[in-house]
């Protein structure tokens, strides 16, 4: 809790807070204050941190100085006198809501923080399912090649037991040039 002793003060004050990257979380002022005025010290507060509580207290109310405050972002407007409790939870209340400002800007870099990851492990499995695709088609192209070999070779084989069978028995009523030719099959495939 730091004090001021004027308007240029407090709004020295958060501007140095600023500066070296610490914010007030509250603004108490008085609204009629020579030469810088409450109103002038929200509108100045608002313009270093837009999201800073600031509660304006006077002993010099009027409606059009009400709206006005609240117009431009004050978080309270109280009358003088005032109970010191009321002025207690008002602050506490103040103090909340920047807290849950606080709360909310946090949750919504996390938020931006979670879904860059997300997108950066969705672009890799979106590479990963890819290179799967690409592996299962040259596995499935190998299959089928292997397959279609098999089926290739396994007739031949067949046929060249045949033939081999064949040649091995003694077939008195087969001619020469079919002898001959089953030579061949078999020479021509081994």
């Amino acid at each position: 809790t730091d004090t001021a002793e004027s308007g240029e003060e407090g709004i020295k004050r958060l501007e140095a807070a600023r500066n070296d990257e610490r914010f007030y979380d509250l603004v108490l002022t008085d609204l009629v204050m020579p030469p810088l005025d409450g109103m002038n010290v929200l509108e100045k507060a608002r313009e270093i941190d837009p999201e800073i509580v600031v509660i304006l207290m006077t002993g010099y109310a009027t409606i059009e100085s009400a709206v006005h405050a609240i117009r431009n972002g004050a978080y309270e407007y109280l009358l003088k006198p005032f109970l010191i409790p009321d002025l207690m939870l008002t602050i506490e209340r103040g103090l909340e809501k920047r807290r849950l400002f606080k709360e909310n800007r946090r949750l919504i870099v996390d938020l931006k923080d979670k879904n860059t990851e997300l997108i950066e492990t969705l672009d890799t499995l979106k590479t990963a399912q890819n290179q799967v695709i690409q592996m299962a088609q040259k596995h499935a192209v190998s299959e089928t090649v292997s397959n279609l070999k098999h089926e290739i070779i396994n007739p031949m084989t067949s046929i060249l037991a045949r033939v081999q069978l064949i040649l091995e028995q003694d077939h008195p009523d087969s001619s020469d040039e079919f002898i001959n030719c089953l030579e061949i099959i078999q020479s021509q495939t081994v």
